[in-house]
């Protein structure tokens, strides 16, 4: 996770960091700019009254559409945020407005979503406006989203994993699929099912009962889609 301290309208750059799709700071200043999966951090001081304290902001693949998070600490007088998305990290369009808390101030958590519906199968680029009920505007760092998944790749984290596991896959229809989990030997230690959507798929599940050792996490997909193959990675749980 990369850190912005966003404090002020104008920055310099201390240095280059790579992102990973989620940034934290406050929105108040100028856009930066993200290349790839390069992320700036910038540091500025000033005595001027940020008009939101941004606590997150992210955006991750949802079945065929992308969801877009954000997490505000206060707001002063904030009108509403545009959502905005590149293809290139440089040039934005609006998507869309979700309106903020207002005239005054706010000084709980307010939470905050906006789904992008058009179908994601590349990298994309997502920013955030936040507008004051003036007019003046501020922008947030850009974070990158990659729906460019194979639809025989998974994706696990964490490798090795002690109580919690989340795995990642494209499925090429809605579905109930079986997830096995087998030792070095092909046996089959247990197994569960779960419900997905045409798309990008993320599941979180529990490996505490695993004993400590190498497996295989398959995915068998049901009797309705039979274009979709099996798939299996390995993982270790210590």
């Amino acid at each position: 996770m990369i850190t912005a301290i966003l404090t002020a309208t104008s920055f310099t750059i201390s240095n280059n960091a790579t992102a990973t799709g989620t940034v934290t700071g406050s929105i108040g200043s100028t856009a930066n700019m993200a290349t790839s999966f390069n992320h700036l951090y910038a540091i500025a001081q000033s005595t001027v009254p940020l008009p939101i304290e941004l606590l997150s902001f992210s955006a991750e693949p949802e079945g065929e559409t992308v969801l877009c998070k954000w997490i505000t600490a206060s707001e002063t007088n904030n009108d509403y945020f545009e959502v905005l998305r590149s293809d290139d990290g440089i040039e934005f369009k609006s998507l869309g407005i979700v309106n903020g808390f207002g005239a005054g101030t706010s000084t709980t958590n307010r939470s905050y979503k906006f789904v992008d519906n058009d179908e994601c199968t590349t990298i994309r680029y997502y920013q955030l406006k936040q507008v004051d009920i003036d007019s003046r505007f501020s922008l947030s760092d850009v974070v990158a989203v990659n729906c460019n998944t194979k639809e025989n790749e998974i994706k696990l984290y964490p490798n090795p994993a002690t109580n919690d596991l989340t795995f990642s896959f494209f499925q090429n229809s809605k579905d109930e699929i079986t997830v096995e989990y087998l030792d070095m030997l092909g046996k089959l230690i247990r197994d569960e099912h779960f419900q997905t959507v045409k798309g990008y798929n993320k599941i979180l599940t529990s490996v505490t009962e695993l004993a400590n050792g190498i497996y295989y996490l398959r995915i068998k997909s049901g009797k309705g889609n039979p274009g979709q193959e099996d798939r299996q990675i390995r993982f270790v749980k210590e």
